[in-house]
């Protein structure tokens, strides 16, 4: 997502920051000195390619059967991998993986910001949470975010999060069910007892 910025640490920071972290996480050495290490992420409303490529989604029945991740972290979190659970004081759903968000969803849904760098304008809206707010009881925010204990599913506190809207939600397909030789049937004739592959 995003490149490493290195700037320069106080000296007795030095010392305690090699001794008790590791290389590559907290610092890196360059030219033999500790330097602070963070990672950044450059974000532009520059029109490029990337704006333009849209995200891969599976529906909201498939994300919540097969993707492991996604039901490991809600069995974890709230005791139901069964359904996308919703905030307490947020009409939206919350969706902890950017690779969980379903394409059948047409509601407000809370994502993390790593989203941002795979926000496609043409396939989501970006929300104002404050628009999505249960009560007036909660407080309205400057910058528009779930976030801190007003953000808490089930009195659990989530991550700040960026509410979006999928612009074109694909309507859940009802599974497929083959038809029965309705040729057989209508003629009143039995199948062709003929070769058949496997034979």
């Amino acid at each position: 997502m995003g490149q490493d910025a290195y700037f320069i640490l106080p000296e007795d920071y030095k010392t305690w920051v090699v001794a008790n972290r590791e290389e590559g996480s907290a610092y890196r050495m360059v030219n033999g000195e500790p330097m602070g290490r963070a990672a950044v992420c450059w974000l532009t409303n520059v029109d490029h390619w990337r704006r333009h490529t849209m995200l891969a989604l599976n529906t909201m029945e498939n994300n919540l059967k097969n993707n492991a991740k996604l039901r490991k972290k809600l069995l974890q979190d709230y005791g139901s991998a069964d359904v996308y659970p919703k905030y307490d004081n947020y009409d939206a759903i919350e969706v902890p993986f950017v690779d969980a968000i379903p394409k059948d969803y047409d509601g407000a849904m809370g994502v993390p910001i790593t989203f941002l760098d795979k926000y496609n304008p043409e396939q989501f809206e970006i929300l104002n949470a404050n628009d999505y707010r249960r009560s007036s009881s909660v407080p309205c925010k400057a910058h528009g975010l779930i976030k801190d204990k007003d953000g808490a599913i089930g009195q659990v506190t989530t991550y700040a999060r960026i509410l979006i809207r999928n612009r074109h939600p694909e309507p859940a397909q009802a599974p497929f069910v083959p038809e029965e030789d309705a040729g057989a049937e209508e003629t009143g004739e039995e199948e062709d007892e003929g070769f058949r592959p496997g034979m």
